[in-house]
């Protein structure tokens, strides 16, 4: 898993300045502008810098939909129905794009409970998925 992580980490840089970011315990400092950014578990970066009152708010009500699908185990059930109605035509249009391989780095934006990104994950080098929500991240380690 360290890899892994080593991996991840060569991949992000600061959002604000756009520069490289180094490792200090646990968090990451932008090699600029000093911000620092926490590690918040292994491979779960927080790293969304000077947020407004609109998308904190956003973030708290998504993370509240998706810990109530963790809670209660229902992204079991939802991962199932994305897998029967969605996977196969997502993926044969990703795969239209670009050549699924395992050479190849795939990063999700955005992507809820990851489902994509886990499948994915067994046919290319490295998935990289990006949300500003901490629960759906969680969702996806599972």
């Amino acid at each position: 898993m360290k890899n892994k992580q080593e991996n991840i980490f060569k991949y992000v840089c600061c959002p604000i300045c756009k520069l490289d970011l180094y490792k200090k315990r646990k968090s990451l400092i932008c090699k600029k502008c000093g911000e620092k950014y926490e590690i918040i578990d292994k491979n779960i970066l927080r790293i969304i810098p000077n947020l407004t009152a609109d998308l904190e708010l956003s973030i708290q009500k998504w993370d509240e939909f998706y810990q109530k699908l963790l809670v209660n185990k229902n992204y079991k059930k939802s991962y199932t129905n994305y897998m029967n109605d969605f996977f196969q035509d997502v993926y044969d249009q990703l795969s239209e794009v670009k050549k699924i391989n395992k050479n190849l780095i795939y990063l999700e934006i955005v992507f809820g409970p990851f489902f994509l990104g886990q499948e994915t994950a067994q046919k290319v080098k490295l998935v990289i998925g990006i949300d500003f929500c901490l629960t759906p991240l969680k969702i996806a380690k599972k």
